[in-house]
């Protein structure tokens, strides 16, 4: 087995990476580079270690990335639409308002992420992590978190409508505060240390046989304009 490759600290164009594929078996680590409005699509970059890079309004789509590593990346704007990214794994970094529909995510797992305003509609997501995961206003619709453990995860204004939350447990600084949730299913979860602020009555529907406090139910009602006690 050849020895890993780390490049650092230099601009990279689509050519680049073309090149490093083709030393094929030699694992590629980039640290501090500038990849920045780069064209990647459908690039072959499995097994890839990305650390503290630039990849803003990057373009992956239709890229396969199986298995790598994001850490601590500037990626606004990236997109990730129809991306292969099965068991990569993304810690820290600022994906804010990126594009990842059509993505494939098994076994992917996000941790310390900002991922406000993307779009996930229509991603594979089974085995799919978030922990302490910023994704507020993002498109979330029909996305599974079945038994997925979302503490710290704020989905506050998320479009959540037809996800499947059964059994999932909501930690301390969690949020769906004036999340969309129509049609999600909630048997099973525990919300009780979520923030549930802006959901009154008309949500008790969808989130039957889910567990909330006493608190939670009493702001519901309240926001009904009805008086408890």
């Amino acid at each position: 087995m050849r020895e890993s490759r780390t490049i650092s600290g230099i601009r990279l164009e689509r050519r680049d990476i073309e090149r490093m594929i083709a030393d094929d078996g030699v694992p590629t680590r980039l640290v501090d580079c500038d990849l920045e409005e780069s064209d990647l699509s459908r690039l072959d970059v499995s097994g890839f270690s990305f650390e503290r890079c630039v990849l803003i309004d990057a373009d992956l789509s239709h890229a396969v990335a199986t298995g790598t590593t994001w850490t601590s990346c500037r990626a606004r704007k990236a997109s990730m639409r129809g991306a292969d990214l099965t068991d990569a794994t993304f810690a820290g970094g600022d994906w804010n308002n990126g594009d990842w529909q059509r993505a494939r995510l098994p076994g992917a797992s996000f941790r310390g992420v900002k991922l406000t305003g993307c779009s996930f509609t229509d991603v594979r997501s089974i085995g799919t992590t978030f922990e302490d995961c910023l994704m507020q206003s993002a498109i979330l619709s029909g996305m599974s978190f079945r038994k997925a453990d979302l503490g710290r995860c704020d989905m506050s204004r998320a479009d959540l409508r037809e996800c499947d939350f059964r059994n999932a447990r909501f930690g301390p600084g969690s949020s769906m505060a004036e999340a969309m949730i129509a049609d999600a299913r909630f048997d099973g979860a525990d919300l009780r240390q979520a923030d549930m602020s802006g959901h009154g009555i008309s949500s008790l529907a969808t989130l039957s046989g889910a567990r909330i406090s006493a608190q939670q139910a009493a702001m519901m009602v309240e926001a009904a304009g009805l008086k408890v006690g």
